[in-house]
């Protein structure tokens, strides 16, 4: 189970100082998005669901595919009907039924930092995939923040406490000019 953002705008008032589209348009990595279809999918012939909170299309991040244009993973996956046509029509998160599901990844991009972190329906998926299903919890980058919020079902702890995670730093949104866009 691949779970993308739906937020495409940022805030109003913390938009950076960049120009035109690029102030206020967000979603997900494509690159993240483009290595995880085409390993899993296309290579390990895993069958993948995308899911969203509110189902239906997921943008991608303009930054992140401007800076992956030459990529040629990214190409591969552009090219892929199969593939934009999944983003194109993620489903509900509310529809997913979690003991289907040996994993659960968030790819990252800006928009997560939105939509994902206090979204419900999430800590549920979570704690069936992990701890009734024996399962996997994958983050990258931003979409660690699907898990700031997650609590272990028996001891209700949040599921992070006491681990070492990765993640976007400071600098890095600073470089990006998201610092000031971003919770």
């Amino acid at each position: 189970l691949i779970v993308l953002t739906n937020t495409k705008d940022l805030p109003e008032a913390g938009r950076s100082n960049l120009a035109g589209e690029e102030a206020r348009r967000t979603g997900f990595d494509i690159k993240e998005v483009a290595y995880l279809f085409n390993l899993l999918s296309q290579q390990a012939q895993v069958p993948l669901t995308f899911a969203s909170p509110r189902g239906g299309e997921c943008t991608i991040d303009p930054l992140s595919m401007k800076a992956s244009e030459q990529d040629e993973e990214v190409k591969k996956f552009m090219r892929n009907k199969e593939a934009l046509e999944m983003i194109k029509q993620t489903q509900k998160l509310e529809e997913i039924k979690p003991e289907r599901y040996q994993a659960i990844i968030f790819p990252g991009g800006p928009g997560c930092l939105f939509d994902l972190p206090h979204n419900q329906k999430i800590n549920q998926l979570v704690q069936q995939i992990w701890e009734h299903n024996q399962g996997y919890v994958c983050t990258i980058g931003h979409g660690i923040a699907a898990l700031v919020n997650v609590k272990q079902s028996h001891q209700q702890e949040y599921l992070l406490k006491g681990k070492k995670v990765t993640c976007n730093t400071i600098e890095e949104e600073k470089d990006m000019q998201l610092d000031k866009a971003l919770p």
